[in-house]
């Protein structure tokens, strides 16, 4: 389960999926022939031990809190080649449904609806560079 709530298409053959369920942004290329998982961004905790995606997050450059069930990612480029900036609302929620034991404690101002804690939501820009992100 992904629960996917934004498919942005970059070009005849790339995409980006943002996936609430898990918490990631996923870029996909290829699509009409062979379709490949490019990356994914996200905490590195929410994808330990689960088979061999943990190889393909990215990078952070710097210590912050990744985001959380987040909606509306928009792919913005940029001027310089291989950059470019992705934007979202970040509703700092800890949600997921198909993996209920998962410990959300890389995320410390979560909304947490199981125990009625409400934090902020928040608006989330990530710069990216080919091989690592930055918030």
């Amino acid at each position: 389960m992904i629960h996917a709530n934004t498919i942005q298409l970059l070009n005849d053959n790339q995409i980006l999926i943002s996936s609430r369920e898990t918490s990631t942004i996923m870029k996909i290329s290829d699509l009409e022939t062979k379709p490949k998982l490019d990356y994914l961004i996200a905490d590195s905790s929410v994808w330990q031990g689960i088979d061999n995606y943990s190889n393909l997050l990215l990078k952070k450059e710097t210590n912050f809190v990744s985001q959380a069930g987040q909606h509306s990612v928009t792919y913005t480029p940029t001027s310089q080649k291989g950059i470019y900036y992705l934007e979202m609302f970040n509703n700092n929620s800890a949600i997921m449904n198909s993996r209920p034991s998962f410990k959300w404690t890389n995320y410390p101002n979560r909304l947490d609806m199981l125990n009625k804690s409400f934090k902020n939501s928040l608006i989330t820009i990530y710069a990216y560079d080919k091989k690592s992100w930055l918030v």
